[in-house]
């Protein structure tokens, strides 16, 4: 699979919340870094994430685009359809899995939006 559409995978599973979908997208030594969040390593560890993230919050991603260069892409989501709350991930693929993802977040909107379906 081309980096694009691991990316494209990975959107339609995190709006499944699919997490062992998501899990297999992810190499044995995976490193998430969700910033503002803690870098996360290992493909275990990012399991337990999306289960802890996802027994918390209930997210959507809405893909605005998707870029790839090779190796390397880039997804810009926002997390609502009004656009409130926007985001970009990128991601290093080798061998159709994901070796490397950073994302970015505004931390405040992403509270402002919880705080408004509690």
């Amino acid at each position: 699979m081309t980096t694009k559409e691991i990316i494209t995978s990975w959107a339609e599973l995190f709006n499944m919340q699919d997490i062992e979908g998501l899990t297999n997208l992810y190499n044995e030594h995976s490193v998430s870094h969700q910033t503002p969040n803690i870098q996360i390593e290992g493909k275990e560890n990012i399991k337990k994430m999306f289960e802890e993230e996802f027994s918390q919050f209930e997210i959507t991603c809405y893909v605005e685009n998707i870029f790839e260069n090779g190796d390397w892409g880039m997804l810009e989501w926002k997390g609502d359809e009004d656009g409130i709350l926007r985001g970009y991930s990128i991601f290093q693929v080798i061998d159709s899995k994901i070796n490397l993802q950073i994302g970015y977040w505004d931390n405040m909107s992403f509270l402002n939006q919880i705080e408004k379906i509690i």
